[in-house]
């Protein structure tokens, strides 16, 4: 898609206007709350501009941590209440930093190697999810601290929580199909289906008769070559 970003009221009507005349390079948005918004980008006023009515205005944070320039960039992601973010910049050799003020301040994040990649859990406010070459990390102090939650053996991966289950984490993996991180158990787990591919992940509403919710995956299954998959079923199963 196009990353400057649309607001759709009407999925059926093609929006009229644009996030801006700048790229995002990260856009998140609250699970429990989708009036917040954050994105990053690194050629706006600021690196990091965020909404609280849906995408209708936005609001440039007014500072940033020291030594951050304003075409940082990076990633950001935003607790499922929309209370606190998280930003990496994409300047090289810098951590992670939290805000829970919309940027009027922010503290590092504690515990996390430089450039790792951030996730919120979908159901709980507190809990956030890192990780750097194969190593997960995870804090429940909505991002101050972090300390090591499992290994693994892959680092390149998509990945998506789940909304609907607090410390479930889906893992797409383009050549070994999709796993799931259970942070209960600090395992990961490769789903019992017949899916050799998943080069991107997202999870959906549950089938009608189904509690889990639908998994779809860009990728491979059942010999069936490259294209959209659905499982209903956890993984188990796969549907072109």
């Amino acid at each position: 898609g196009d990353l400057y970003g649309f607001r759709h009221d009407d999925v059926t009507k093609p929006p009229q206007e644009h996030f801006g005349d700048f790229p995002a390079t990260s856009l998140a948005v609250a699970d429990d709350a989708a009036e917040f918004v954050v994105r990053a980008t690194s050629s706006g006023d600021k690196p990091v501009i965020y909404s609280k009515d849906s995408g209708k205005t936005w609001t440039y944070v007014s500072t940033l941590p020291e030594g951050i320039g304003n075409d940082a960039g990076g990633q950001v992601v935003m607790s499922c209440d929309g209370s606190t973010i998280l930003w990496q910049p994409g300047t090289a050799g810098t951590s992670a930093y939290r805000t829970g003020d919309f940027g009027d301040t922010w503290e590092m994040c504690e515990g996390l190697p430089i450039n790792a990649k951030l996730l919120a859990d979908g159901v709980n406010p507190d809990p956030f999810y890192a990780t750097y070459d194969g190593t997960f990390y995870i804090s429940t102090d909505a991002g101050k601290t972090f300390s090591v939650l499992t290994t693994f053996l892959i680092s390149s991966f998509d990945w998506v929580a789940n909304n609907d289950v607090e410390g479930e984490v889906w893992l797409g993996i383009s050549g070994g199909g999709v796993w799931k991180l259970d942070v209960a158990k600090k395992a990961v787990e490769k789903t019992a289906g017949n899916c050799t591919q998943a080069d991107a992940i997202g999870l959906g509403k549950a089938a009608d008769g189904q509690t889990q919710m639908a998994i779809y995956i860009l990728g491979e299954a059942n010999g069936e070559g490259w294209g959209v998959y659905q499982s209903i079923d956890g993984g188990a199963t796969w549907k072109k």
